[in-house]
Protein backbone atom coordinates (compact mmCIF):
# COMPACT_ATOMS: atom_id res chain seq x y z
CA UNK A 1 0.00 0.00 0.00
CA UNK A 2 1.03 3.56 -0.53
CA UNK A 3 1.92 6.07 2.13
CA UNK A 4 -1.45 7.83 1.91
CA UNK A 5 -3.38 4.56 2.36
CA UNK A 6 -1.20 3.65 5.34
CA UNK A 7 -1.93 7.03 6.94
CA UNK A 8 -5.66 6.68 6.34
CA UNK A 9 -5.71 3.20 7.86
CA UNK A 10 -3.71 4.46 10.85
CA UNK A 11 -6.17 7.33 11.37
CA UNK A 12 -9.22 5.05 11.12
CA UNK A 13 -7.76 2.66 13.69
CA UNK A 14 -6.94 5.54 16.03
CA UNK A 15 -10.51 6.87 15.69
CA UNK A 16 -11.94 3.41 16.43
CA UNK A 17 -9.80 3.20 19.57
CA UNK A 18 -10.75 6.67 20.82
CA UNK A 19 -13.89 6.28 22.92
CA UNK A 20 -14.79 9.95 22.48
CA UNK A 21 -14.74 10.04 18.65
CA UNK A 22 -15.87 6.49 18.04
CA UNK A 23 -18.86 5.92 15.77
CA UNK A 24 -20.23 3.01 13.73
CA UNK A 25 -19.42 4.66 10.41
CA UNK A 26 -15.68 4.46 11.12
CA UNK A 27 -15.95 0.69 11.57
CA UNK A 28 -17.94 0.44 8.35
CA UNK A 29 -15.44 2.51 6.33
CA UNK A 30 -12.50 0.49 7.63
CA UNK A 31 -14.26 -2.85 7.24
CA UNK A 32 -15.63 -2.24 3.76
CA UNK A 33 -12.33 -0.91 2.46
CA UNK A 34 -10.27 -3.68 4.00
CA UNK A 35 -12.72 -6.36 2.81
CA UNK A 36 -12.50 -5.10 -0.77
CA UNK A 37 -8.72 -4.87 -0.52
CA UNK A 38 -8.48 -8.47 0.73
CA UNK A 39 -10.56 -9.81 -2.14
CA UNK A 40 -8.74 -7.76 -4.75
CA UNK A 41 -5.10 -8.14 -3.70
CA UNK A 42 -4.65 -11.31 -1.68
CA UNK A 43 -4.19 -14.68 -3.31
CA UNK A 44 -4.61 -18.13 -1.84
CA UNK A 45 -7.50 -19.22 0.30
CA UNK A 46 -5.42 -19.54 3.46
CA UNK A 47 -4.08 -16.00 3.17
CA UNK A 48 -7.57 -14.66 2.44
CA UNK A 49 -9.09 -16.61 5.35
CA UNK A 50 -6.51 -15.28 7.83
CA UNK A 51 -7.06 -11.68 6.72
CA UNK A 52 -10.85 -12.09 6.83
CA UNK A 53 -10.66 -13.57 10.34
CA UNK A 54 -8.63 -10.59 11.53
CA UNK A 55 -11.12 -8.21 9.95
CA UNK A 56 -14.01 -10.15 11.47
CA UNK A 57 -12.65 -9.50 14.98
CA UNK A 58 -12.68 -5.74 14.43
CA UNK A 59 -16.13 -5.69 12.83
CA UNK A 60 -17.58 -7.89 15.59
CA UNK A 61 -16.26 -5.36 18.10
CA UNK A 62 -18.01 -2.55 16.21
CA UNK A 63 -21.23 -4.57 15.90
CA UNK A 64 -21.19 -5.20 19.66
CA UNK A 65 -20.69 -1.51 20.38
CA UNK A 66 -23.45 -0.52 17.94
CA UNK A 67 -25.93 -3.45 17.84
CA UNK A 68 -28.65 -1.47 16.08
CA UNK A 69 -26.41 -0.46 13.15
CA UNK A 70 -27.66 -2.29 10.04
CA UNK A 71 -24.54 -1.59 7.97
CA UNK A 72 -22.25 -3.21 10.50
CA UNK A 73 -24.53 -6.21 10.83
CA UNK A 74 -24.58 -6.65 7.06
CA UNK A 75 -20.79 -6.29 6.88
CA UNK A 76 -20.33 -8.80 9.70
CA UNK A 77 -22.61 -11.30 7.91
CA UNK A 78 -20.81 -10.88 4.59
CA UNK A 79 -17.39 -11.37 6.18
CA UNK A 80 -18.69 -14.51 7.93
CA UNK A 81 -19.97 -15.89 4.59
CA UNK A 82 -16.67 -15.07 2.90
CA UNK A 83 -14.77 -16.97 5.60
CA UNK A 84 -17.02 -19.99 5.04
CA UNK A 85 -16.39 -19.80 1.29
CA UNK A 86 -12.64 -20.13 1.89
CA UNK A 87 -13.35 -23.71 2.99
CA UNK A 88 -14.75 -24.64 -0.44
CA UNK A 89 -12.37 -26.83 -2.43
CA UNK A 90 -12.71 -25.06 -5.77
CA UNK A 91 -10.39 -22.73 -7.59
CA UNK A 92 -13.08 -20.33 -8.81
CA UNK A 93 -15.30 -19.15 -5.99
CA UNK A 94 -17.34 -15.99 -5.80
CA UNK A 95 -17.13 -14.03 -2.59
CA UNK A 96 -20.09 -11.92 -1.42
CA UNK A 97 -20.11 -8.37 -2.74
CA UNK A 98 -20.57 -5.50 -0.35
CA UNK A 99 -22.43 -2.73 -2.12
CA UNK A 100 -22.60 0.83 -0.95
CA UNK A 101 -25.87 2.72 -0.93
CA UNK A 102 -24.63 4.58 -4.02
CA UNK A 103 -24.26 1.37 -6.05
CA UNK A 104 -27.78 0.08 -5.43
Amino acid sequence: MGRLQDEIIFLLIEIMRDKYTNDPYTYHIYGRGYYNWILHWLRGKEQIRRALQELEKIIKQGAELYPSNKRLKELKDIIFKAILITAVNQEDVTYPVLYSEFEL
